[in-house]
């Protein structure tokens, strides 16, 4: 008793192995998307991080800005309540020499 093997047809054996190409072609590109989409998530936390510490920055300098203005502003002030003293100066300096001046010429009178 001879058993006999049936053959299979050719259009089944060339399905199983392009069935199977595919499925690994599948795999492949499911693998590839899965690492691309782990890829963006990564970078767009990095974008979230580096925009967060782009805004803290900039905040940063926009209150140095202000600080700057303003203290020019009281620079400003400074110097005008400066300027104001150093003439009250002069003239409280003026009227001193004229009160010495006086002083010694109403020595000089009382002397003489």
């Amino acid at each position: 008793m001879k058993v006999q093997l049936k053959k299979l047809t050719t259009p089944a054996l060339s399905l199983m192995p392009i069935s199977v190409i595919w499925a690994k072609k599948v795999q492949k590109f499911e693998t590839g998307l899965e690492e691309t989409i782990e890829k963006l998530q990564q970078s767009a936390a990095k974008m979230d991080e580096a925009e967060k510490e782009y805004k803290d920055k900039e905040d940063d300098v926009n209150a140095q800005s202000r600080r700057v203005l303003l203290l020019e502003a009281e620079s400003c002030i400074s110097v005008e309540k400066l300027a104001i003293t150093v003439l009250k100066l002069a003239h409280m300096s003026k009227d001193a020499d004229n009160i010495v001046k006086g002083c010694r010429h109403w020595e000089s009178k009382t002397m003489n």
